[in-house]
């Protein structure tokens, strides 16, 4: 396994060495350079030093994300569109414990839905007025009623 000098020997400090698994690992969990960093007790300078150094590295480092990104894509929209999975239930009849596989089906989540919209399609789906344009996101019925309740609201008040 390739391994990568984070930060050189000095008088003072002592070379922190990290092999490349590690790094993929690290990067792949999600984690930032300066997490990264300070898992090895180096500054967020010197990791990035180091990535300058080895062009390599950052590849490896790269090369972790872009799998941490594209599990999370994937679990979000598996979420968005609905999923089933294999699960064993047990049961216990008569003292005895019976495993049985059991397909469970997870509907869609709005959440996810709304999120996985808003920044695939901002421009269908976002939620703040462009009023360059003069574009607005509410019906004038909409909006009619929302100005009833803001009245009601108001006069409630005071």
């Amino acid at each position: 396994m390739k391994t990568f000098i984070l930060r050189k020997k000095s008088k003072r400090r002592h070379e922190v060495i990290a092999d490349a698994g590690t790094l993929e690992k690290l990067a792949g969990y999600g984690l930032t350079e300066k997490e990264i960093a300070d898992i090895f007790h180096i500054t967020e300078k010197q990791f990035y030093r180091a990535i300058q150094r080895n062009r390599e590295m950052g590849e490896i480092i790269f090369r972790g994300k872009t799998v941490f990104g594209k599990n999370v894509v994937e679990s979000l929209y598996s979420r968005a569109m609905g999923y089933s999975r294999d699960e064993i239930t047990y049961t216990k009849n008569k003292g005895v414990v019976a495993a049985h596989p059991v397909k469970k089906y997870y509907p869609p989540d709005m959440k996810a839905i709304v999120f996985w919209l808003k920044n695939r399609m901002p421009a269908q789906w976002r939620e703040k007025i462009d009023q360059e344009k003069g574009t607005y996101l509410v019906s004038e019925e909409q909006f009619k009623f929302l100005m009833q309740m803001a009245a009601k609201r108001m006069k409630e008040m005071m």
